[in-house]
């Protein structure tokens, strides 16, 4: 395998010739290790943020064109999924936001360097800490960033849950079912609740900067992120837990809907009188929603007590207690519609 030899003030280590990842991230991913995957929606949060901000500084002059424009490039080709190996931090990790950070200022500056057709590694024309890092502190682009990726699976969530809403009010099913559609469409308003305060982000930078930054990121979202000062704005623990509250109470409720609804005709067909079988899938999702919840609570608490940044323990719990209540939502309306067109059958 050939490799590369990279230098920082620690000294010199050896890394793949291909890597994107440099020495700083190989030191950072150097910690003991949890075996978490950086969820992808939080790498793709996290390049969008990059993305804009090279731009918004290419446009300030603070950064050289040729930078801000393969920067550019480098941050949509990781937000579309490229590169993703390359992430090789822990998130769970100490000081994993940081590292975090560190990871994807070298993915997005040695993809720059090939942009330019430079040698990776070779960080005169775009050094990961001055081009690719330059804007926000790590901790406000971490904060950003898990901010949108939050966004991205509300939006779809809300959907979701609206959908099953309209299946549950269909015309076949027990009365059981149609009476808990408007319950899940009013669960979907009260996480898009907890959406909106999420558009209000807290950023101590410049105005000048951080006003284009918020408002690049909004043009390529389509959503209307606002600043929000320290001091106005509500903080990050006490946003997750409301979402997080929104979801645990959605799952509940979806919970209880199956437990009432296991011994309908429909479902007796599929396992047998008084079976779970056919809701054993959502009912397994939808109790992994509650213990993430648990989790984040406890996560946030150490917030409050001063032990650090527990952001990424609450976005491993919270993005997958997220992704869990939607695929639960999504079997449960594939049941609702194969029952409904079964009665209409009969």
């Amino acid at each position: 395998m050939q490799e590369r030899i990279e230098k920082d003030t620690w000294g010199e280590r050896r890394l793949p010739a291909d890597a994107y990842f440099g020495v700083r991230t190989l030191r950072a991913a150097a910690s003991p290790r949890s075996e978490a995957a950086v969820p992808k929606e939080w790498i793709t949060a996290l390049a969008r943020v990059k993305g804009a901000s090279a731009k918004v500084n290419g446009e300030l002059g603070v950064l050289p064109r040729l930078a801000a424009r393969t920067l550019t490039i480098a941050a949509e080709e990781v937000a579309r999924g490229h590169y993703r190996k390359h992430f090789i931090v822990d998130p769970a990790q100490g000081r994993s936001a940081s590292a975090l950070d560190i990871n994807m200022n070298d993915v997005l500056a040695n993809r720059a360097l090939e942009l330019m057709a430079r040698e990776k590694g070779d960080y005169g024309s775009c050094h990961p800490e001055l081009h690719a890092g330059l804007g926000l502190p790590p901790g406000e682009v971490v904060r950003l960033a898990s901010r949108l990726a939050c966004l991205t699976l509300t939006e779809e969530l809300t959907a979701s849950l609206q959908e099953l809403g309209q299946s549950l009010a269909r015309e076949g099913l027990p009365p059981e079912a149609r009476d808990y559609a408007g319950r899940v469409r009013e669960d979907a308003e009260l996480i898009r609740g907890a959406e909106k305060v999420l558009l209000r982000v807290p950023l101590s930078g410049e105005p000048a900067f951080t006003g284009r930054l918020l408002r690049c990121l909004g043009e390529d979202t389509g959503r209307v992120l606002l600043p929000a000062g320290r001091t106005a704005g509500t903080s990050d623990a006490s946003v997750y837990r409301k979402l997080s509250a929104a979801v645990h109470t959605t799952a509940l409720g979806l919970s209880e809907l199956c437990r009432r609804l296991a011994g309908w005709r429909h479902v007796e067909r599929a396992g047998g009188t008084g079976s779970l079988h056919l809701l054993e899938g959502p009912m397994h999702l939808l109790i992994q929603v509650i213990g993430h919840h648990r989790i984040l609570l406890k996560a946030t608490q150490g917030v409050r007590s001063g032990i650090g940044d527990m952001t990424p323990i609450v976005l491993l719990n919270l993005l997958p207690s997220m992704r869990c209540l939607m695929y639960g939502a999504g079997q449960l309306r594939g049941w609702a519609e194969a029952g409904a067109r079964e009665t209409q059958q009969v």
